[in-house]
């Protein structure tokens, strides 16, 4: 994929930062590379669903997250990402600190097709995959 904006790091940290329901969920942007964001979340009560295990609806959220701002890092100066769909797999209950990577794995004119990882992490630091999903994230020229 080539890179549409050199300034593609800055730009993500200043739409991350403008995020507010990235920042309700605790979500903490952990690296940005051209095609790849990855990020954390550390589960707390309000996370959690009646039997303890992070709610779908977190997990969902996380996915999005990160694709939609992997897919930033290949858009153009000036333009936006919106997701037009995303299908996500909960593979397994996911708990403690979530560990999510988003990419780009095909970057078209008007749609980028993207997916994500999310790993519980343990206290050793292993990670099991606990959700994964697809999604296409619409270029907006103007919004």
């Amino acid at each position: 994929m080539k890179i549409k904006n050199k300034d593609f790091i800055k730009t993500v940290q200043e739409k991350f930062n403008a995020n507010a329901y990235s920042h309700l969920l605790g979500v903490r942007l952990e690296s940005i590379k051209h095609g790849e964001v990855q990020a954390s979340l550390v589960l707390k009560p309000e996370h959690l669903q009646q039997n303890g295990i992070a709610h779908g609806g977190v997990l969902m959220s996380l996915c999005d997250i990160v694709a939609g701002f992997a897919a930033f890092t290949v858009a153009g100066k000036g333009e936006h990402v919106v997701t037009a769909s995303i299908q996500v797999n909960c593979l397994r209950p996911a708990k403690g600190k979530l560990w999510a990577i988003g990419r780009v794995d095909k970057a078209g004119r008007n749609i980028f097709f993207c997916s994500s990882k999310i790993f519980s992490e343990a206290s050793d630091q292993t990670r099991t995959l606990v959700s994964n999903s697809s999604s296409a994230m619409a270029v907006a020229r103007k919004l």
